[in-house]
């Protein structure tokens, strides 16, 4: 287990997003899981250093890796972005059908926070479990003191018309919760 995990900063997160087929030989995938709605496969998966999402439609591929590692040995376009270069969310057209944003927060562990953690795992185990939503989960290894696990959770719902894919990723080491909201649309209906 040691050779998949060690110790990361919130601060080293990047934001990778691919136009294309997404490589996953390097990305050490811990558990994966798709789901379809509306002729649109999402594929969510949980990785060493954080995650991942694919998003097919009409034989395009789009895909965002976060985690604290660049894809930038790719040959693909890639973009890549730093979490203080995700201050403001990020918008990309997929094709000419689908939109996507991006948005981050960062939180220090205290009250709030605390809440917002533990109803993002009821929310996950919920999503789980249900048959149009999909809910993945990860511990890794923590140290018996800290306040809370280090774990890396997600879940994927769609909602009105959009899809969303929200995530965890907790740093008890540094005390730090990271949440993420993709939101995937077919822009379209944006003017609808």
């Amino acid at each position: 287990m040691s050779n998949i995990y060690i110790d990361q900063s919130a601060n080293e997160l990047r934001l990778n997003l691919l136009y294309s087929k997404l490589d996953k030989s390097d990305l050490n995938v811990l558990i994966s899981k798709s789901i379809t709605f509306n002729d649109i496969d999402i594929e969510v998966g949980i990785i060493g250093a954080s995650h991942f999402l694919t998003v097919k439609y009409n034989d395009k591929e789009f895909s965002e890796v976060f985690a604290c590692l660049e894809l930038n040995n790719t040959t693909q376009k890639c973009i890549v972005k730093k979490a203080n270069e995700l201050l403001l969310s990020t918008k990309e057209v997929i094709n000419n059908d689908l939109q996507y944003e991006f948005s981050l927060k960062i939180l220090n562990w205290y009250e709030f926070s605390e809440k917002k953690y533990k109803q993002f795992t009821e929310d996950t185990v919920l999503y789980s479990k249900g048959e149009n939503s999909l809910g993945l989960s990860h511990v890794f290894p923590y140290k018996k003191d800290d306040k809370y696990v280090a774990k890396t959770e997600v879940f994927c719902i769609q909602k009105e018309k959009r899809i969303i894919v929200e995530t965890l990723h907790s740093y008890p080491n540094e005390e730090k919760l990271v949440f993420t909201k993709t939101v995937i649309e077919n822009s379209r209906s944006i003017y609808e």
